[in-house]
Order: structure tokens, then C-alpha cells, then sequence
């Protein structure tokens, strides 16, 4: 008897930004400057600024704060070591970030996060052993769930595309693989507005950008009338999730939305959140 097909789908999703320190757009090249000490430096500060002014960010969060950098003179100072400095604080601060995401998720799942069956992580800020996948579920408000996967580091964007996809293999479904191919996407502009929304609230943000924009696509999707975005998206019932990685490494994964007519209870209690 064939097994019956089972299909992954995103039953919710939480996002966390540092709060330590958040730097508008148009202040960011004179705090950075000056928390750097290189205001002696005005040609490059001035590249900097138009570069800023055309990136369509519109602030920055930053972990590190100007205390935390005046008080790590390394982190200015080219010819000290700063990478032990660094990794210390990115081995406490992703995992604390990333259960505050983990807990709104799991707010908005609406199940006991013992119910979750997998942890997979990935990140981009440090690279330690034991990871940040066992320091979270080491954390006294996490509930650690019997199983890890694999996790992934310091590879840019495509580990929240990996992610996704190791959480789907982890859970034995049969996969679906499909291929556009094709010279060119000709998108209309507003199909990346979402994505040009997250950019301007909060910066590259690498790998984590891509459930920043889903959740934001959610968010669209869900909003009734309300106040009117210059460049709104119409509503697909397809879509494809691009990651950018190093080199010429690409993930791509094809979306469904199913705006919750799709997933049944069985179906809840056997995908992982």
C-alpha cells in the first residue's frame, strides 16, 4: 500500500530583533563614526553616507552597543584580536534571541512547546562547539525537544531556506521537488515589496531576512483594509523562496499559501513547528 503522501506547511512564526540598540538610518554614519573613532577620516565618511542614503534602510539593530564597544578597544583596533571578544558575546546573545522568536512562535502555534519534536538551527553570528542549538535548549525557559538536527553556520543567506528544508526532510515526508527554469523571473515590483519592507525596517539581516519576509507576506495577507502601503503585493497562491548564499549557492524552495484551509488537526500534531 502506498504511504500517504504528507505535506509540510509554517503553522506560525516568531521574530526577534535586538532592542540593546536601535540606530535610524540618517543618524547611522555619524554614530558609527563616532563610535569607531574615525571621524579624522571625512572621504570616507561621506562615501559611507551616500551609500547609506541609497541603500533604502531606514534603521539598524544592532546587539553591540556604544558602551559595548568602548569597552572592547579590540573591536577598532585592527591590530589586536577581537575574534575570542566576539564569539563570547554572540555565544550568549543568539540563543537568548532566538528563544525570544521561539517563544512568540510557539505563542502563536498555540500548543505546549513540549509538543515540538525537532530543533533546527541556523545562524550566522559565531560558530561554536557544543552550537547554538544545544545553548537554547539549554536555556532554563526552553523546553528541549527529543530530538536536534543538524544546524548550520556561517553560510549567508541560505540557511533560512536550509532550515526549512531540514525541518521538512527531518520529518520522513516524501519531498516534491520543483524546477523553474527560465532566463529571467520578470516580476512585476510589487511581487517584492515584502521584501523591500523588511530591508528598510531592519537591514540585511543575512539568513534571518527570509522569515522576516514571510512573516511579513503573512502579515499582508492578513491585514483587512487598514492604512494603504505605497507598493502593495496582490495575493498568490504560489511563491518562491530565494536564498543567496556564498559563492554562487542558491536554495529555493516553492511555497503554497493555505491561509490555513490545508493543514487538519492530524496534520498539526505531525509537523514540527
Amino acid at each position: 500500500m502506498a504511504a500517504r503522501q504528507q505535506h509540510a506547511a509554517v503553522l506560525a512564526i516568531g521574530t526577534a530583533n535586538p532592542a540593546k540598540c536601535v540606530v535610524a538610518q540618517e543618524e547611522f554614519v555619524d554614530w558609527y563614526f563616532r563610535v569607531t573613532q574615525s571621524d579624522h577620516l571625512p572621504d570616507l565618511k561621506a562615501k559611507m553616507k551616500r551609500m547609506c542614503d541609497k541603500s533604502a534602510i531606514k534603521k539598524r539593530h544592532f546587539y553591540h552597543s556604544e558602551e559595548t564597544i568602548a569597552g572592547h578597544p579590540e573591536f577598532i583596533n585592527r591590530a589586536l584580536p577581537s575574534l575570542d571578544a566576539r564569539l563570547g558575546i554572540a555565544k550568549d546573545a543568539v540563543p537568548e534571541l532566538a528563544m525570544a522568536a521561539a517563544a512568540r512562535a510557539i505563542a502563536e502555534w498555540g500548543r505546549p512547546a513540549a509538543d515540538v519534536t525537532h530543533l533546527v538551527v541556523s545562524t550566522n553570528a559565531g560558530a561554536h562547539a557544543p552550537g547554538a542549538d544545544a545553548r537554547l535548549a539549554a536555556l532554563p525557559r526552553a523546553s528541549a525537544p527529543p530530538c536536534s538536527a543538524p544546524s548550520s553556520t556561517c553560510t549567508a543567506a541560505t540557511p533560512g531556506c536550509t532550515a526549512l528544508r531540514f525541518g521538512k526532510g527531518h520529518r520522513r515526508e516524501q519531498p516534491r521537488r520543483a524546477r523553474a527554469r527560465g532566463a529571467a523571473l520578470r516580476l512585476e515590483p510589487g511581487k517584492l515589496a515584502a521584501s523591500r519592507r523588511v530591508l528598510s525596517e531592519y537591514g540585511n539581516m543575512s539568513c534571518a531576512a527570509i522569515i522576516f519576509v514571510l512573516d511579513e507576506l503573512r502579515r499582508r495577507c492578513r491585514r483587512d483594509g487598514g492604512e494603504e502601503e505605497e507598493e502593495s503585493d496582490e495575493y498568490c497562491e504560489w511563491g518562491a523562496m530565494v536564498g543567496l548564499g556564498p559563492g554562487l549557492t542558491i536554495e529555493t524552495i516553492v511555497l503554497r499559501a493555505t491561509g490555513g484551509g490545508h493543514v487538519d488537526d492530524e496534520g498539526k500534531k505531525s509537523i514540527a513547528a
